[in-house]
């Protein structure tokens, strides 16, 4: 037998040889592929029933309080990182109210412990109270550990589930390997939270009273952030966790409802530290006064959220459809993700139009091209084009409006308590933290003391406030308005689609507050619900300045200019570019003037000269294309008392050399980086956001990013060219609240925070 005919001879068994070998090896890279595990907790119910503790006994020794945000978080975190960051529906553990008891919570983590292998990555989210517990043989000052607190810790004997309990785990999934990302929206203490103010009840926190019994842990575990995990949290250990509702009245975690937005802004390639400056920013624009933190090292904190490399998962937001209804199609996404009536989504050729939006995590959708009986639950549709929200950019709590003689009667206590009773009686409230605050709110009068809490008064009268002033050096009052100033400002407000009274100041962000000078006078102003003394990392004013309401006409008239700005602000700082794969890839970046270092840092001190540069970005991997088009950039700053000023280009040049990017004759890019400004950093203290907005449609009216803004939207200029919708985003003010804009992805906008001390 030949060698020719040996080889034909044994040619069919040599390819199903090959075949085999391929695919087991093809087998084997399926299974090397590392999968994403998550383990998601939200609780909101801990109260027990009468029954329950009469049954099971209960730890009365702790005031069990429920909350309202946990659940919503937990179901928009899963839905997040399914939707938007390709983890497995069926490799994901949710735990919520009853079901995260401290025995389960402690299973499921111990079944990642078993299940992840090396390079797998592991997600760990918990959304409800935490404590403290008494620890004799802890080595730490204060002699207690940290606690997540589980679903039954209400019944006696159930312990809370300690941070040293939960670090065991954390190093034993990175003794495995694993690449491990947790985030804790839960209180980390019970001191005070720094300088808080609040005018009137405080918002829910996430902390319930330390447990009564002594841990006695000598153990001192690893950190498990020094050994490779990336670990968020909602608060520093001296602050409490607040909750929040949302533009659309959502109940959330700040913290979370702040991440979420965060990774609307953001790519799926921006750095944990990215998301972190955003989230804490977007927090203090929530009117918060706690900072989140972050533990990592330093490849994680450059790394992405879940360590993944860039460029591995495609920059597109996709929803899961849940079910089919009659009129439609239920999507698994709601306001969580920033969704709103009129977004479209497509999958190859079925596209859907979202016509209801069901609440945090649901919306509904009809279809607008394809068959409905043909699309099946589970299937995934990416967002297509963007509609922008309905929800006002601004909340403004005003108190219930009395007659003009109560009122009367109510300054004539104040001064007369005020001459008698020498203590220091604030004015502004911005600029101190007394140890009273007096409100008006619900038709009645309140005194929220610094130690003892919030209680109802009897009577605003002279001899009530000198019952409610023992032992205080300091106080506050705020007036309520007059019936006329009440009226005269509701009918301003009424003007402006992104601006809404609120009937309770949990709600707000800022409040009408009513003040008596230094001359007597009467005069009214915004002020932050939540306000901080001295916040330097501050991204909005804590107060307007302050009119006289001798006439009423001008100061509503005045009152409702603030307002205008500030939402105007607000619409700049939580504005999202569209979505989809049309990215704009450049961003600004900054270095010393005089030195010509670049800038790493987020953090300038007053004084400093800083150049800013336009560059291209490639930290989403593939950077500028030849086949994207040019646009027309805008950059322009927002600082922390309210000043908006455009930094390129000049007013007086308009659109001219500010379309980008500078290319050769073959498209290639002619510049690594363009100079566009120089700026020097001056008072205050707090966040500058510098901004950098794309359009391949020019802006007309550049006095859009100017300090006041306008108050009425202007005409489109002759010659100008094809309508553009972002307009109607920078013109915000004069439009009805039932309009939704349909934003085509055209352009982009990125964001940058610079902290100056």
């Amino acid at each position: 037998m030949t060698n020719n005919t040996l080889s034909k001879a044994y040619l069919p068994g040599f390819k199903k040889f090959q075949l085999l070998f391929l695919f087991c090896f093809m087998h084997c890279i399926t299974v090397a592929q590392p999968k994403q595990w998550a383990l998601i907790i939200g609780i909101n119910e801990y109260k027990p029933s009468i029954n329950d503790m009469v049954s099971a006994g209960s730890d009365s020794r702790r005031t069990w309080t429920n909350l309202d945000g946990c659940v919503n978080d937990a179901t928009a975190m899963k839905d997040l990182v399914v939707s938007k960051y390709s983890f497995h529906p069926q490799n994901i553990q949710t735990l919520l109210n009853a079901e995260a008891s401290r025995a389960r919570i402690l299973a499921e983590l111990q079944k990642l412990v078993d299940n992840a292998k090396k390079g797998d990555i592991v997600f760990i989210f918990y959304a409800g109270h935490g404590s403290q517990v008494k620890n004799s043989l802890s080595l730490e000052a204060d002699k207690k550990d940290e606690t997540i607190v589980p679903a039954d810790a209400w019944k006696k004997g159930v312990e809370d589930i300690r941070d040293k309990e939960l670090a065991k785990y954390f190093n034993l999934l990175l003794d495995k390997g694993v690449l491990l990302t947790v985030i804790m929206d839960s209180c980390h203490s019970g001191s005070g939270s720094r300088g808080d103010n609040f005018l009137y009840e405080p918002p829910k926190s996430r902390y319930i009273e330390e447990a009564n019994y002594d841990a006695k842990d000598a153990t001192i575990p690893e950190r498990p952030e020094e050994r490779g995990a990336l670990i968020f949290a909602a608060a520093q250990d001296f602050e409490f966790a607040k909750e929040h509702r949302d533009e659309n009245n959502q109940p959330h975690g700040a913290f979370t409802s702040a991440l979420l937005k965060s990774t609307q802004q953001l790519s799926v390639d921006a750095s944990a530290n990215d998301l972190y400056v955003s989230l804490a920013a977007i927090m203090k624009y929530y009117g918060k006064t706690q900072e989140p933190s972050i533990a990592g090292n330093t490849d994680r904190r450059n790394g992405t959220l879940f360590a993944l490399p860039k460029g591995a998962l495609k920059n597109k937001f996709t929803v899961p459809v849940s079910r089919l209804e009659a009129r439609g199609v239920e999507l698994m996404g709601g306001f969580a993700f920033g969704l709103n009536q009129g977004v479209r989504l497509a999958n190859g050729t079925d596209t859907l139009e979202i016509i209801e939006m069901i609440g945090a995590n649901k919306s509904l959708a009809k279809v607008v091209t394809g068959v409905k009986q043909k699309i099946k639950p589970g299937t995934m549709f990416e967002v297509v084009n963007w509609a922008s929200s309905k929800a006002p950019a601004l909340k403004v709590f005003i108190p219930q409006a009395v007659s003009a003689k109560d009122l009367e009667s109510f300054v004539a206590a104040y001064k007369s308590t005020r001459d008698t009773k020498k203590i220091n009686w604030v004015t502004d409230i911005s600029k101190a933290n007394p140890d009273k605050i007096f409100s008006y709110v619900e038709g009645g009068w309140f005194v929220n003391d610094k130690k003892a809490g919030r209680k109802k008064m009897d009577a605003f009268t002279a001899a009530g406030l000198q019952n409610n002033l023992t032992g205080a050096g300091s106080a506050f009052v705020t007036m309520p308005p007059a019936n006329d100033l009440y009226n005269a400002i509701s009918k301003q407000f009424t003007g402006y689609n992104n601006i809404v009274i609120v009937n309770t100041p949990n709600e707000s962000q800022y409040s009408l507050i009513g003040s008596i000078n230094s001359n007597n006078e009467l005069e009214y102003g915004l002020v932050k619900t939540q306000v901080t003394v001295q916040d330097t990392t501050e991204s909005l004013p804590a107060t307007t300045d302050f009119v006289n309401a001798s006439n009423v006409q001008e100061a509503a008239t005045q009152i409702s200019e603030y307002a205008f700005r500030i939402a105007k602000i607000r619409d700049w700082l939580m504005l999202e570019g569209p979505k989809g794969t049309n990215k704009f890839p450049f961003k600004l970046s900054f270095q010393g003037y005089t030195s010509g270092a670049i800038i790493n840092s987020d953090v300038v001190k007053v004084g400093d000269t800083l150049s800013i540069f336009f560059e291209e970005d490639k930290t989403g991997g593939a950077g500028w294309k030849t086949n994207y088009a040019k646009r027309y950039i805008y950059v322009f700053s927002i600082d922390s008392k309210g000043n908006t000023n455009l930094l390129f280009p000049s007013i007086e040049s308009g659109n001219v050399e500010n379309r980008f990017p500078v290319t050769n004759s073959d498209n290639t890019l002619a510049e690594a980086r363009t100079h566009l400004a120089d700026i020097v950093v001056v008072p205050p203290m707090g966040a500058d956001n510098y901004f950098i907005l794309s359009t391949e449609q020019a802006i007309g009216n550049l006095s859009v990013f100017q300090q006041e803004g306008v108050l009425t939207r202007s005409a489109v200029e002759k010659g100008r060219g094809e309508y553009n919708p972002l307009e109607d985003l920078l013109f915000t003010g004069t439009k009805t609240r039932n309009n939704t804009l349909i934003t085509p992805v055209t352009w982009g906008i990125t964001k940058s925070i610079l902290r100056t001390r």
